[in-house]
């Protein structure tokens, strides 16, 4: 099918279930990403992701997180800088333990096999997560703050992890030979690089295309400094998706960030956004379940694990109530393209099978769904609590 197609089908879905949603008082979210389900070739079959549709995804993701920066406040985020590095340590080691016990004594796989478990289901997925935030005006307090910060440590967490699996079981296709040392050296030296362009080169670059008579030069230079972040980070093993982040900080400082985040915005929210939200639906392609018992095992621990974890990671730096630490645990809970990616490269280089393959995603794709309905539920109880 042509891309246009593809796109035109996905937009008008995505349309729908997220009217749908809103009009039964669910996150759009949840719609859009069980209609990706429903459309793709695990079901209907209408809609296949190709590498088009996947790049223009992608794109999608790297907009919502851009945004996200834009909307966040430094001097909160440096606020929250050690909360948010307890939740991302503690809410990636619970789940990375746990689903290491899962996969050896439950699903009776290999060592080599669980590790992969654990690392892919340690990951966590901030970009699902930010439609909810938003929808309650969340995105730029505490919690929300947090949420958003643990993303850059739990990016860094993963990243080294599956650095040091990749090195250790010899998979094809990465640096063999490179030492861990070296591979971790390159993604501490991108985040001391990035940190030196946003303090010191992003202000003065904005204050020259702020002065420059072409029409929406602020946007177009904006998103100039973001493609040349997210083609940085790729050199360096370094999540795309948290380098548009620290870009919207960084831009978030200066007087052009209300009209950036506005024009923004409107392409974003009206084609990229929705064809992501889509396409982590397409991503499945078949419906395998060993078993509907170890299915609803492993969402329950899925969700659990990463609540648990993200929630205790808060709760004890004694920052936090328990409802708070529920919300930051909850908006943790929706893993996306980082445990896809993951999970790909397991059955690349059949340390899984097509099978097993299948069932991650619909592990990862049902606790996506289920994040945002736990967030909104708690959210709505903090609401409550404020009015009363």
């Amino acid at each position: 099918m042509d891309i246009y197609l593809k796109i035109a089908i996905i937009l008008l879905i995505a349309l729908i279930s997220g009217e749908l949603c809103i009009r039964i008082g669910i996150p759009s979210v949840v719609g859009q990403l069980i209609a990706g389900v429903l459309v793709g070739p695990s079901l209907l079959s209408i809609i296949n992701i190709d590498q088009e549709l996947s790049l223009f995804s992608n794109i999608g993701v790297i907009a919502l997180m851009f945004m996200a920066g834009l909307e966040s406040n430094l001097s909160k985020i440096k606020k929250y800088l050690i909360p948010a590095s307890s939740v991302a340590l503690v809410g990636a080691l619970v789940p990375f333990f746990s689903f290491i016990a899962f996969s050896r004594f439950v699903l009776n796989e290999s060592l080599e096999v669980s590790i992969l478990f654990g690392i892919l289901f340690a990951a966590m997925s901030t970009s699902i997560t930010i439609d909810t935030l938003k929808e309650y005006n969340s995105l730029n307090n505490k919690n929300g703050v947090t949420i958003m910060t643990s993303a850059i440590f739990d990016d860094i967490i993963a990243v080294c992890t599956l650095s040091i699996f990749l090195t250790l079981y010899g998979v094809s296709g990465t640096k063999q030979t490179a030492s861990l040392l070296v591979m971790i050296s390159e993604q501490i030296f991108f985040f001391i690089f990035i940190f030196i362009v946003s303090k010191y080169f992003i202000p003065y670059f904005t204050l020259i295309i702020d002065k420059l008579k072409l029409p929406f030069s602020n946007l177009i230079g904006s998103w100039i400094i973001v493609w040349l972040a997210v083609g940085s980070a790729s050199i360096f093993g370094v999540s795309d998706i948290i380098a548009a982040f620290i870009c919207g900080v960084a831009i978030s400082e200066t007087k052009i960030k209300d009209e950036v985040l506005s024009l923004t915005s409107i392409p974003a929210f009206s084609i990229f956004v929705p064809v992501f939200l889509v396409s982590v639906g397409l991503e499945l392609h078949s419906l395998y379940i060993p078993n509907i018992y170890i299915l609803i095992a492993a969402v329950a621990l899925s969700v659990v694990s990463k609540v648990f974890g993200s929630g205790l990671g808060a709760y004890v730096t004694k920052k936090y109530t328990i409802n708070d630490s529920a919300i930051i645990g909850s908006g943790t809970v929706p893993r996306g393209e980082f445990s896809v990616v993951i999970a790909q490269i397991g059955s690349d280089n059949k340390i899984i099978t097509d099978n097993m393959h299948s069932f991650i995603l619909i592990i990862i794709i049902l606790s996506t769904i289920l994040g945002p309905l736990m967030l909104k539920y708690f959210l709505e109880k903090e609401r409550q609590t404020e009015s009363k």
